[in-house]
């Protein structure tokens, strides 16, 4: 049996980037129109071109901060412990 992924749709990234209102946050980073928004909605073919690039961009950045977030605490002898 052979498995195929789904790649995520444009309102999958925007949830997780920007949560339930992902629709103009996520029109403005990317510099999209209110069309452009509208039809990359309707259909994943319509993302104008350079889109997925600057998509990417913005998900590479609150990545690293989470890394950040979890490593330098721990690099500097920080440990969490349960409350009690």
């Amino acid at each position: 049996m052979t498995m195929a992924l789904i790649p995520p749709t444009l309102g999958d990234v925007g949830l997780i980037l920007w949560g339930e209102a992902w629709g103009d946050p996520m029109a403005v980073s990317l510099n999209l129109s209110d069309e452009e928004q509208k039809a990359c909605e309707d259909d994943p073919d319509n993302i104008p071109a350079g889109t997925e690039a600057r998509l990417l961009k913005l998900c590479v950045i609150p990545s690293q901060e989470i890394g950040m977030i979890h490593d330098v605490p721990h690099a500097a002898g920080l440990r969490r412990t349960p409350a009690d």
